[in-house]
C-alpha cells in the first residue's frame, strides 16, 4: 500500500520549484499595487480632506480599489501557465501517468497547490486594503469599497482553473471551447464595478469556480485515453 503522504510531498516540492519565482514576483506586484492604491487614497485625504472624499463616495458610489481590478485575473492566468505548460511541453504529464499514484490525485495536488498560493497572494492584497481603509472609513463606506474586491479575486480563481484545463487539454476543439467559456465567464465576473453589484450572485460565482475546477480532470482523462490532435 502506497503511503499517500510520501507521494504528496514530492509533488508539492515540484510545484514549489516550478512556481517559486513567479510567486515572488506576484507577491511583489500585488502588494505593490495594493499599497500604491492606498497611498493614492491617503494622498487624496491629505489634499482635500476626509469629508470631501466621503461625500464623493456617497454621491458617486466611488470605490478606492479600482487599480487592483485586473491583477487577480493576470495572476490566475500566469499561475496556470507556470504550473502546467512545462507539464505538457516537456512531456512530464506522461511520466506522471506512470507514477504509482492515481493521476486524479496528482492533478488534485497540483490544483490544490495553485489554489493555496492564489489564496495567500490575494489575501495579502486584501489585508493591505482592508487594514488601510478600516480606520478612516465608516463601516458602510468600507463595505462599499470591499464589496467590489471579491468578484475580482473570484475571477482570478476562475481564470486559473479554466487556463489549467485549457493547457492540459490535448484536443483543439475542447481548447477553443474552454477559451470561449473563459472569456464569457470573466465577462460575468467583471460585468459591473458598482458596489454590492454581486451581493446576490455570490453562490453562483462559487458554483462557476467549482465547475471550472473539475474540468482539468476531464482534460487529463482525454489525454490519458489518447485523444490528441
Amino acid at each position: 500500500m502506497i503511503n499517500i503522504q510520501y507521494m504528496i510531498r514530492p509533488l508539492f516540492y515540484k510545484e514549489w520549484m516550478k512556481t517559486r519565482w513567479f510567486l515572488l514576483l506576484t507577491f511583489i506586484v500585488l502588494v505593490g499595487v495594493s499599497s500604491y492604491a492606498m497611498m493614492v487614497f491617503q494622498h487624496a485625504v491629505s489634499r482635500k480632506g476626509m469629508e470631501h472624499l466621503l461625500i464623493m463616495m456617497l454621491m458617486r458610489k466611488a470605490t478606492l480599489v479600482h487599480l487592483v481590478k485586473y491583477l487577480p485575473i493576470g495572476v490566475g492566468l500566469g499561475m496556470a501557465i507556470v504550473q502546467f505548460v512545462p507539464e505538457m511541453h516537456k512531456k512530464c504529464l506522461k511520466l506522471t501517468l506512470h507514477l504509482p499514484f492515481v493521476i486524479s490525485k496528482s492533478i488534485g495536488v497540483m490544483l490544490a497547490w495553485g489554489t493555496l498560493m492564489l489564496t495567500l497572494c490575494f489575501a495579502s492584497s486584501f489585508l493591505i486594503i482592508f487594514g488601510t481603509l478600516y480606520g478612516p472609513l465608516p463601516s458602510e463606506l468600507l463595505a462599499q469599497s470591499i464589496s467590489t474586491l471579491y468578484p475580482w479575486y473570484a475571477a482570478g480563481f476562475f481564470a486559473y482553473f479554466m487556463t489549467s484545463a485549457t493547457v492540459l487539454e490535448p484536443t483543439w476543439g475542447w481548447r477553443i471551447g474552454y477559451v470561449l467559456i473563459t472569456a464569457l465567464g470573466l465577462r460575468i465576473f467583471l460585468l459591473s464595478d458598482q458596489p454590492f453589484a454581486y451581493t446576490h450572485f455570490t453562490w453562483e460565482m462559487i458554483g462557476l469556480i467549482i465547475l471550472a475546477s473539475t474540468l482539468s480532470w476531464q482534460s487529463v482523462h482525454r489525454f490519458k485515453v489518447g485523444h490528441q490532435d
